[in-house]
């Protein structure tokens, strides 16, 4: 089973310096980011094995590419312009239309015959048909599809009808993928076997994004009894951490984004390793949180002492990462009450009590902002993050050239090569399971 990253522009400087927070010079435009593949190829690692682009991405609505991007895309083709050398077995780019960027439209706003012609033109080496999802899903296959969903169900298969005919008459060079839509097991078995007498030998399993893992089960375990001798890809699979158990029904390939968007949309689950996932130290940076901008200038949040406070909370987490030898419960509470003086910047309930504690007299007692903010973070999974020192035992690039700063939660260019770093230990993961 080999696993494929959805690509949304997700890159990074190499270039950045993490003690000035700003961009190299020679990188000042960002022509110098890299995907994950370029980042970690530089040093012969590797973190997936193929890649998954939509037609939404680069041209719907929603577009992370910028004008210019989506011509060069095209002009140039996926495997130049990504940066990513294909191989339709080996390394894989497949296109699809994006359907989530439609999902409230009556039908897909993208021909069959438009989506062909933008995978060739883009040297994909694979592509999806036009579908449209169907999110009313339940294991129960007595359960009759609504109009609705009726309705959604026959466009994809006339859709995927129409894809292949068209790619087969113009014989253009990618391999053509079903994709499946369904309301229960049965309708996406029903539509498999009804690819397969199309003339399809690789099908996709949509609309998982939602489901639970009971329910992606059923719907593989249905399609792969139907269908045993198609290729299945399973598109969007956020349930990562089980992926391993889909292993039985001889997947070809799967696409996520999952290991690399926790890194940041998490609450807890950032930074992935052996003995667990970790949660990222969030100090953000001050010119880039709204609330303490807007806080700064009302007078409500003293500049200079948050930006004091901030460096401080920066330096511990450096200094934790600098010790020779595993850091001790004292170090460790130290790192804590600074990070956490800082962290009572972001909650606008410390702003009244750092007031008050700032006109106090000493003859009295009052909690300190950075004790109320205390109860009000995980300082537990902060105090195992600082305890562990996970990404010092990590080989992967980003651990070894950014050591503390990827487990900081703090600006695109940390988050995201955590991200990196979810993607390089998933692969590696998902290689030693495979191998058992």
């Amino acid at each position: 089973m080999k696993f494929l990253f959805a690509d949304s522009m997700d890159r990074v400087d190499p270039t950045y310096d993490f003690i000035l927070d700003d961009r190299g010079r020679s990188n000042a435009d960002g022509s110098l980011d890299q995907w994950p593949h370029q980042y970690y190829g530089e040093c012969g690692q590797k973190c997936y094995d193929g890649l998954l682009v939509s037609y939404a991405i680069v041209f719907g609505k929603g577009k992370k590419y910028n004008d210019a991007q989506g011509q060069r895309f095209r002009a140039q083709g996926a495997p130049d312009f990504l940066k990513f050398k294909s191989h339709p077995i080996r390394a894989p780019i497949i296109g699809d239309c994006g359907a989530f960027a439609y999902v409230g439209e009556e039908v897909p706003p993208y021909q069959p015959e438009e989506m062909a012609n933008f995978y060739a033109d883009c040297k994909f080496t694979h592509g999806i048909s036009v579908d449209h999802i169907i999110f009313s899903f339940t294991e129960n296959n007595q359960v009759n599809a609504s109009a609705s969903d009726r309705k959604r169900y026959d466009i994809t298969i006339r859709n995927a009808r129409k894809f292949l005919k068209y790619a087969k008459s113009k014989k253009l060079p990618f391999t053509p993928i079903a994709s499946i839509q369904g309301w229960n097991p049965d309708s996406m078995a029903v539509a498999a076997v009804t690819y397969e007498r199309m003339g399809y030998d690789y099908v996709a399993i949509g609309g998982l994004v939602p489901l639970k893992v009971s329910q992606i089960h059923a719907c593989i375990s249905a399609v792969r009894k139907a269908v045993p001798r198609l290729k299945i890809h399973l598109l969007g699979v956020t349930k990562a951490d089980h992926i391993h158990e889909f292993f039985q029904y001889k997947i070809t390939t799967f696409d996520s984004t999952s290991p690399l968007i926790r890194a940041f949309k998490d609450n807890r689950h950032n930074y992935w390793a052996d003995d667990g996932h970790y949660t990222a130290i969030r100090v953000p940076q001050i010119g880039e949180n709204a609330s303490m901008k807007r806080r700064i200038l009302s007078g409500r949040i003293n500049q200079a002492e948050a930006q004091a406070d901030e460096k401080w909370a920066l330096s511990r987490v450096r200094a934790i990462h600098a010790l020779k030898t595993p850091p001790v419960s004292g170090e460790v509470e130290i790192a804590l009450e600074d990070i956490l003086r800082y962290h009572s910047y972001l909650d606008e309930e410390c702003d009244s009590i750092r007031k008050i504690h700032s006109k106090k007299k000493h003859s009295v007692t009052i909690t300190e902002p950075w004790q109320f903010a205390w109860d009000r973070v995980r300082v537990e999974e902060y105090r195992r993050t600082l305890t562990n020192r996970p990404w010092r035992s990590c080989d992967c690039r980003v651990c070894q050239e950014a050591g503390p700063e990827v487990v900081l939660f703090r600006g695109s260019n940390r988050n995201k090569r955590r991200g990196f770093h979810n993607l390089y230990w998933f692969y590696k993961r998902l290689q030693r399971l495979q191998g058992k």
